[in-house]
Formats: structure tokens, sequence, C-alpha cells
């Protein structure tokens, strides 16, 4: 799916919205100090584990690591119920100011480009270490494809439920993500990649597919996804 910035936004603020809407309810005290002011809430046992429940659950889904929400209730284990809700409030907060200002979208970017990167490097070790050009080439091929496919779902290009490369290629083009030539050059690769995969290996040379791994890997950083 596309990233929708405003989708996120909504949903951490319909969260946030609820929380205040018990918070309303059942705060019983005010306290402020030094480090600011913060409320007890009066919650029974069940709305305690819902709120809780409900925190972790945005933040597991909507934090860059996965495992994050989980690390947080480590943390705070021994903490109140109320403690541990405002520690996930504040969580939740900062994760929408990140979301706001672009700063998740450019990690998940670079996290993309970081594991595509990684496929590369087994492919130049396939190339350049083992001598195995068709192997390196089926590698970087796979790597390119599904850097494509996060391309067209980030740019919002219109391809069919399984796409290959040329059509993902065709779509991004015609969207104006990148140009002509460009749209050539990963075509060139697709072909390396076809040919390689179809046990085809005369139809390319270890020049060739090297020209295809470099090329792939500028190409992910130029427009990453």
């Amino acid at each position: 799916m596309p990233f929708d910035k405003q989708a996120v936004l909504k949903e951490i603020d319909s969260v946030l919205a609820h929380f205040a809407d018990i918070a309303r309810k059942r705060t019983v005290h005010r306290h402020d100090d030094f480090e600011g002011s913060w409320d007890t809430f009066d919650l029974s046992v069940e709305e305690a584990a819902e709120l809780i429940t409900l925190l972790s659950a945005i933040v597991k889904r909507l934090a860059p690591v996965a495992s994050y929400a989980d690390e947080v209730l480590k943390g705070i284990a021994d903490a109140s119920d109320n403690q541990k809700i405002r520690t996930f409030v504040g969580v939740l907060r900062a994760l929408r100011g990140d979301y706001e200002a672009g700063r998740l979208q450019t990690f998940w970017e670079r996290a993309h480009s970081d594991t595509f990167s990684d496929f590369l490097e087994m492919s130049e070790y396939l190339l350049e270490d083992e001598g195995l050009k068709d192997p390196a080439a089926v590698l970087a091929g796979g790597a390119l494809e599904e850097h494509l496919r996060k391309l067209c779902d980030k740019q919002g290009a219109t391809v069919p439920k399984h796409p290959g490369i040329a059509k993902m290629n065709d779509a991004l083009a015609a969207k104006g993500v990148y140009g002509k030539n460009q749209q050539r050059e990963v075509a060139f690769w697709a072909g390396i990649r076809n040919s390689a995969a179809h046990a085809k290996p005369d139809e390319f040379d270890a020049a060739k597919a090297k020209r295809m791994v470099e090329g792939i890997r500028h190409f992910i950083t130029s427009f990453p996804a």
C-alpha cells in the first residue's frame, strides 16, 4: 500500500482523542512539579487494560521497529497502570511528530535501501569472488523487482496485481518518476535477469552482470522507496 501520512496521523489522533475523552472523565488529581504537569486517573482494571492494549498496539504498528512497544512495556513492567498509560501517550505523541515531519518516511526509505544493498553485496560476492554471473544476476534482479514494487506503492503508480519488472518500469516512467534513459536501463537489467533465470548464459557476460549490479545500486539510492 502507498504510504499515506494523513491516514497515519488521523489514526493516531483518533486514539489520542479516545484517551483524552477518558482522561476528562477519569482524572482525579493533577500534579504539578518542576518536570511539568501530569494526571492521575481513576480507572477500572478493564479500562486501564483497554487503554494500555490500545496504546501499545498502535505504537507497535507504527514504530520503526516492531519490537519497540514490547521494549517500552518491559521497561515499565513495574510501573502503575497510570504511569504505563502516560508513557505510551507520550511515545505516541512523539511518533505523531515524527510522522508529521516526515522523519519516519525517510527511515523506511533508508531501511529498504539498506536491505536491498545487502542483496547486491551478495550479488557482487557471487560475481567477483565465485565467478557465478547467473545467480548473481538473478539475485540482483530480485532486489530490483522488489524495489520497483515499493517505488510503485510510494508513487501511487497503477500496476497489475502481480506485475513484472517491465510493467512496473513502464508505469513509473509514464508517471514521470524517471525519464526514458533510466527506463531503458531498467529494461536492460531486466533482460539480463531473465536470461539468467531462464538458463541462457550466452546472452550476457560477467561485465554486463557487473554493470547491472552497479547500476541497480545507484538506482536504489537515486530513487528511494
